[in-house]
């Protein structure tokens, strides 16, 4: 009996080894199942991240290349600005060029036609003392018809070329109005490229208020330099300043007062009854004194007008200009710093540069996850791979175990 149970003993301590091995083999089984669905799971998702990233890599690039050609076409415009910049100038200095050309021509021809109807009076007065017999040498008569010839064919040329410098200043204008276009309209494309449409606004406005300001001066500088010429008056008699506008208006407070008492007189003599050659005399010289002082009167009234006018418009035409030149600094400005400038919002610019940033933190981020996802695919595999190890140890341990238990 005792024999027995000691075999009984035995026999139950190896079962309860065996059910031991099989108790862990089951664990291993399910650890290795369950890395397994995390290691499939993990591939699927490396799969998925992998397209991801690739599609974030060339979202960036495309951004990065949308924005570099933005940043072409904004220093493109740039350019194309300067450059209509130096057209204008270019144009503006020749155009004044022509201006003073023509100017001269004009004093030449009427020089000209002078000249001419002294020759042509010359030559009537010798036919004349020809015709009275009068022995003229055959050598002047010959050299007053060819200077009279001359002078003539002077005048035609000069016509000629008068004409041409107007055809010239005509190009000129409209090379001018053609460069302000330009200048306008890429001004505009930058501003809507950029956002910077309160600048170009400004630059724009100026810029045309600035011409029409400096038209206005020059139209009262010739309207003060023929009251000047009207008045018998060098320009230099009296200074462009309040000094100057005070000084004329004290003339003409002097002219008034002389021709209302010029009047007055006038108006007496006009009342006389009696009519001798000595009273007619007199009214005529009253009258002709009236007449004098009224027109210098009259005339000193337009110069002041003239000098009134001329100083608004150089007023006008220096603030003009000072805002035009601010204007014109504020633009270069964002012209030169327009990389560290920031663009203005809702601009293609902005748009732009915001889906590239866009892009870049998604590409980040996709990288990121592509690069996590990879770690965890790796330790899992690892996993797997250890626990597959000991599994196989486990089973191999239990064949053993068992048959070791069958022959005992």
């Amino acid at each position: 009996m005792t024999l027995n149970h000691q075999k009984f003993a035995i026999n139950d301590k190896k079962q309860a080894e065996l059910d031991q091995l099989k108790a862990e083999i089951a664990r291993a089984e399910y650890k290795v199942d369950q890395l397994d669905a995390i290691v499939v799971s993990l591939t699927a998702k490396q799969g998925s991240f992998t397209t991801a990233y690739a599609s974030a890599e060339t979202d960036r690039a495309t951004a990065l290349n949308n924005l570099n050609m933005v940043k072409q076409v904004v220093e493109g415009i740039k350019e194309m600005v300067r450059k209509a910049n130096t057209v204008a100038a270019q144009t503006n200095g020749t155009n004044s060029q022509i201006n003073e050309t023509a100017d001269n021509i004009s004093v030449l021809i009427d020089q000209l036609i002078y000249s001419a109807e002294v020759i042509d009076k010359l030559a009537l007065l010798i036919n004349k003392k020809q015709a009275s017999k009068v022995l003229i040498s055959a050598e002047l008569v010959t050299a007053v018809n060819t200077a009279s010839s001359d002078a003539n064919s002077a005048i035609a040329l000069t016509l000629t070329a008068l004409n041409s410098c107007f055809t010239a200043v005509a190009s000129c204008g409209e090379a001018n109005r053609m460069t302000f276009l330009e200048k306008g309209q890429s001004l505009n494309l930058f501003g809507l490229v950029t956002g910077n449409m309160k600048a170009i606004t400004d630059q724009i406005t100026t810029a045309a208020n600035l011409a029409v300001k400096e038209a206005e001066q020059q139209a009262a500088q010739v309207e003060w330099e023929a009251a000047l010429k009207d008045i018998g008056w060098a320009s230099d008699k009296v200074p462009l300043d309040t000094a100057g506008l005070e000084q004329c208006q004290a003339e003409q407070t002097a002219a008034e007062k002389k021709a209302k008492d010029a009047k007055a007189a006038f108006d007496v003599a006009a009342k006389a009854t009696s009519m001798t050659d000595d009273s007619v005399a007199e009214y005529t010289r009253l009258k002709a004194d009236y007449e004098a002082a009224d027109g210098f009167w009259k005339k000193l009234i337009r110069l002041v007008k003239a000098f009134i006018a001329l100083l608004a418009a150089n007023i006008a035409l220096f603030k003009a200009q000072k805002a035009y030149d601010e204007a014109a600094a504020t633009l270069e400005k964002i012209f030169t710093e327009f990389g560290s400038i920031e663009p203005g919002e809702g601009s293609l610019y902005y748009l732009l540069d915001q889906a590239n940033t866009k892009a870049i933190c998604e590409y980040d981020f996709a990288q990121k996850a592509l690069e996590m996802v990879n770690r965890e695919l790796a330790q899992a595999q690892t996993g797997l791979i250890t626990a597959t190890v000991q599994l196989n140890s486990l089973n191999a341990g239990l064949a053993a175990a068992t048959a070791a238990a069958l022959a005992a």
